[in-house]
């Protein structure tokens, strides 16, 4: 929603209502297992009315909406409802549960939060979405890694889940 702070190819972040198409962000790679600077290709911000917020060890609370997918350690994507994740996006995910261990930004590459509560949120809210960014599937919100929603290769995107979970 408005007022996400994403991390940009250069360490700062700008709320994800003013990140435009060719804007830099950071991104993870799976396959060097570094974060990388890609470009934005597409941005979507629909309404929603199933909001949820999450709260993570670090302080960070990310509200989105209820079927979007995070990087959740030995379990892949996670998602709320990921019966929903499926449907929307054709993505497949686990349930996302508190004490989850997700990822965060660092200098270095990736360090471990736990979620420490999962809210739902009333009312109809404008949701923001980086759809489209290059090369990688993902980005960071309030420095959490998160999945962009993007239908893309799907067996690509279960290998990368695979390679997170089995480094675990």
């Amino acid at each position: 929603i408005g007022g996400t702070g994403i991390l940009m190819g250069d360490f700062s972040t700008k709320n994800i209502e003013d990140v435009l198409v060719g804007d830099i962000v950071k991104t993870f790679n799976f396959e060097t297992k570094k974060m990388e600077n890609n470009s934005v290709n597409e941005t979507v911000s629909p309404l929603h009315s199933d909001i949820i917020d999450i709260s993570f060890s670090n302080g960070a609370i990310n509200s989105n909406t209820s079927d979007h997918p995070y990087y959740v350690k030995t379990k892949g994507l996670c998602s709320f409802k990921p019966e929903l994740t499926y449907k929307r996006y054709g993505v497949k995910a686990s349930i996302l549960l508190i004490g989850d261990i997700c990822y965060t930004a660092g200098k270095e590459g990736l360090t471990e939060i736990k979620i420490i509560s999962i809210t739902a949120i009333e009312g109809e809210v404008k949701t923001y979405n980086l759809s489209k960014i290059a090369n990688n599937n993902n980005y960071f919100a309030n420095g959490v890694l998160i999945h962009n929603e993007q239908k893309k290769d799907r067996k690509k995107l279960e290998e990368n889940h695979k390679k997170l979970r089995n480094e675990q």
